[in-house]
């Protein structure tokens, strides 16, 4: 199945509004909460998408868990934050990435 929206030359506007004039109504809406069921016809897996990285990603299964917010800030430690939510961000793309592959 191949759509004009999965096409990667054209350009994000393009796609976009394809997309959108594809998706009915239901599936428009179901995009704003958390848990998507996907759209089978149009090749969209369902997704869960939610997650505050307030002291890491574990809510969605195994990841690093950080202190919370006011001890990591009693720190002093700039550089440390950093490398903190580099770790969070590392995380959190990874199990986007494990996730749509494991739908797909």
């Amino acid at each position: 199945m191949s759509f004009p929206f999965e096409n990667p030359d054209l350009s994000v506007d393009a796609r976009v509004e394809d997309l959108l004039s594809r998706l009915t109504l239901t599936e428009k809406v179901d995009q704003l909460g958390m848990d998507t069921r996907g759209s089978p016809r149009l090749g969209l897996p369902a997704y869960q998408w939610w997650n505050e990285a307030l002291h890491g990603v574990a809510r969605n299964g195994i990841a690093t868990v950080f202190p919370q917010a006011i001890a990591l800030a009693a720190t002093w430690n700039p550089a440390l934050l950093h490398q903190i939510a580099t770790a969070i961000s590392t995380e959190a793309r990874a199990k986007n990435h494990a996730t749509l592959r494991a739908s797909a």
